[in-house]
């Protein structure tokens, strides 16, 4: 299921599943994408536009890509949070269940999934960690994490890896 927002705080941007768009403060998230069960912190802001109003690079596994397009935010995959006050860059590239709990300074063009992002450094989120917050995200919306997703999430981890 895909929500569009409509508010002029949220400015097209699209929300995939019926926990995204509730987890939404006040911010900005324009012209993006945000991923299911995604908790965006208050004052979580985007950047769509650069400076020079030139195209917007996206960065996909360390290899740059220009997208052809003036008006671009980020892509956020499922069950990203970010913290109050986060920045992410124009184009910003988040891989599913990473973390952003800085908010003194511009997120990473690139996070992968199961990062954890400080402001200062990035380093791995623990697969299980991960797993025991997505069961109580789930419940909280009436759904279950199942064995599957548990599984796919440890297969993604270990590929992140590199184990």
């Amino acid at each position: 299921m895909k929500f569009r927002a409509t508010s002029s705080r949220e400015s097209v941007a699209t929300w995939k599943g019926p926990a995204a768009r509730s987890s939404f403060k006040t911010g900005f998230v324009g012209h993006s994408i945000v991923g299911a069960r995604a908790s965006l912190g208050a004052l979580t802001t985007t950047s769509d536009l650069k400076n020079n109003y030139g195209s917007v690079r996206v960065s996909i596994d360390g290899r740059v890509q220009d997208t052809g397009e003036s008006k671009l935010g980020s892509f956020l995959g499922d069950h990203v949070k970010t913290a109050i006050g986060t920045l992410l860059t124009t184009g910003a590239v988040v891989g599913p269940a990473a973390n952003l709990v800085g908010g003194a300074t511009t997120s990473p063009k690139e996070l992968p999934a199961f990062a954890w992002w400080d402001d200062a450094a990035m380093t791995p989120y623990d697969v299980e960690k991960f797993i025991a917050t997505a069961r109580i995200v789930c419940s909280r919306h009436s759904r279950t994490f199942g064995e599957a997703q548990e599984t796919m999430c440890r297969a993604l981890a270990t590929l992140r890896s590199g184990s």
